[in-house]
């Protein structure tokens, strides 16, 4: 079952500074659940009773989950900078761009994520919070960008190094589909093949400078996740320590 789930894999397993370690079974990541068309005994192993979508409605209309989930909170992370990334596409498809002005429109994307996706963020991090929510399943359409960021931002909140999440994010570029090559794709027949595949590059796979932008204006303005999550995100104090209690061991 896992194998016919873009990018799914387990959120947990990074040691800690202390000793302890992020629970596994407890966190899961993946691209789109379309493939997942019935309550198959495969699936049902890893007892998910959340599912937190961040895919936007028309995402959702393209990408149809047919498995009818009990509990699915519906998240979408990237609103505001799918918006600029679609008004800065388009003017990319129109003239001669570079491999280097779709990686900046990448990094553009994360750092929107940080600036403006606040509440957002929260709501999902409060979910992380209620031990009744879990096992959860955090998943977008490719499961690498908008679910990669958040499982980054999970990970060093828990105490993982950055080196260790930074692996973990990268890993989705192991994990490359079809499904997941598909917008790159759709932009190419869209540009009359002006855009070549190398071109194309940033938007197919992840990259450390696309994660390192986002984290960079978190650390330069409040220090480290665990304050931004708390000054810019709303969360308190208590609601990070359920956090850890309940993804710790």
């Amino acid at each position: 079952m896992k194998r016919s789930i873009i990018n799914f894999r387990d959120i947990g397993g990074l040691k800690i500074a202390d000793g302890r370690c992020i629970k596994k079974e407890t966190l899961y990541r993946s691209g789109n659940l379309a493939q997942v068309k019935a309550a198959s005994p495969a699936f049902s192993t890893y007892r998910i009773a959340t599912v937190c979508d961040l895919r936007t409605l028309v995402e959702k209309r393209y990408q149809h989950t047919k498995y009818d989930f009990d509990n699915v909170v519906n998240v979408p992370l990237v609103d505001k900078s799918r918006q600029l990334f679609t008004k800065k596409t388009l003017k990319l498809i129109t003239r001669k761009a570079t491999e280097a002005d779709f990686e900046r429109l990448m990094i553009d994307t994360y750092k929107n994520m940080v600036l403006y996706c606040q509440p957002e963020i929260k709501t999902i991090f409060t979910l992380l919070a209620d031990a009744t929510q879990l096992p959860l399943l955090i998943h977008c359409s490719a499961g690498k960008d908008r679910t990669g960021f958040i499982s980054a931002l999970i990970q060093l909140l828990l105490g993982a190094s950055y080196d260790d999440v930074l692996e973990h994010y990268l890993a989705s570029n192991d994990e490359l589909t079809s499904s997941i090559r598909g917008p790159a794709r759709l932009l190419k027949v869209i540009s009359f093949n002006r855009l070549s595949s190398e071109t194309l590059a940033p938007i197919r796979m992840v990259r450390q400078s696309y994660l390192d932008a986002a984290l960079t204006i978190i650390t330069t303005n409040f220090g480290s996740v665990e304050q931004y999550l708390i000054q810019d995100c709303g969360l308190t104090a208590t609601t990070i320590q359920e956090i850890k209690q309940n993804l710790l061991q």
